[in-house]
């Protein structure tokens, strides 16, 4: 009878261990976090000054976003991760603050781009004219 209690407590004991022991195996790869295009370009109607990063994105800032403001002659883009939810909600002014006739009329525009990708927002999305665009800086 002693020798049936004594390997029950041993099998328990390793049991035990092995539940505190580490699985075997691959671990769960990681989700690759994007990277964008971050800083941004300004030209002040004489000069261009170019300022950009490479940056990686949080968990939850998943999209890159680039922001354009346009004057008469002068520009200013801001690249960035940006939250999905947040990028789409800026776009969505895009009709009224970019490609409006009274934005247009003032000389001033407000325009937003989202996109996912690694280093998609290189401002090869960017569909309004600059001013000074193509000129030596």
């Amino acid at each position: 009878m002693k020798t049936i209690i004594v390997f029950v407590s041993l099998l328990a004991c390793v049991f035990a261990q092995d539940a505190d022991e580490e699985p075997v195996g691959p671990s769960p790869t990681p989700t690759k976090l994007p990277q964008c295009f971050s800083g941004g370009q300004f030209y002040n109607g004489t000069a261009l000054v170019v300022e950009e990063l490479e940056e990686t994105c949080s968990e939850n800032q998943r999209t890159c976003q680039t922001k354009v403001e346009v004057s008469q002659d002068t520009y200013r883009i801001y690249k960035q991760c940006q939250t999905p939810e947040a990028c789409e909600n800026n776009q969505r002014s895009n009709p009224q603050q970019c490609y409006s006739d009274e934005a247009e009329e003032k000389q001033e525009k407000v325009c937003h781009y989202c996109c996912q990708g690694d280093f998609c927002n290189d401002g090869s999305g960017i569909d309004i004219s600059l001013p000074g665009a193509g000129e030596e800086a």
